[in-house]
């Protein structure tokens, strides 16, 4: 009686723009026979799996410790793949519309804005980011509902 193996690998890494990331994954079925040892095996289809995802990402082969794997070669980034490649933009700034809502919000509510700035360990609103702003703009909205 022949043993099915199925061996699956899925990577997820940092894309080249804010919030974005690639993802690659590997599906390997087989079928062992019963002299045939299962753990070795799977170790084999592994990392056979596992070279096929980094080569695909352009990202450095993992290692392994199973010697029944074959040594790979480095992996060249390919026109499919989108390896991140350090120059990530940093998080987008306030928009001049948050900060407007944002001193409507502070004065509705009788926020101390010292008391704002030092939490988000900011010199001037304008130092926030639009994802702070956004979330600050909720806490204060939540505020100003309150009875």
């Amino acid at each position: 009686m022949a043993l099915k193996l199925t061996i699956n690998i899925s990577k997820k890494v940092p894309g080249p723009l804010e919030y974005s990331s690639v993802s690659a994954s590997c599906s390997i079925e087989g079928e062992i026979a019963p002299t045939q040892d299962p753990v070795a095996e799977a170790a084999r289809l592994q990392a056979q799996a596992q070279r096929a995802v980094d080569q695909f990402l352009g990202i450095a082969p993992t290692t392994t410790t199973s010697s029944t794997a074959a040594p790979s070669t480095p992996p060249r980034p390919t026109a499919a793949s989108r390896p991140y490649n350090g120059t990530r933009r940093g998080p987008a700034p306030v928009t001049d519309s948050q900060l407007r809502f944002l001193d409507r919000l502070i004065r509705s509510t009788g926020t101390d804005l010292n008391a704002v700035l030092h939490h988000h360990q900011a010199g001037d609103l304008r130092d926030l980011t639009c994802k702070a702003a956004a979330g600050l703009i909720d806490e204060l909205k939540a505020l100003g509902a309150r009875p």
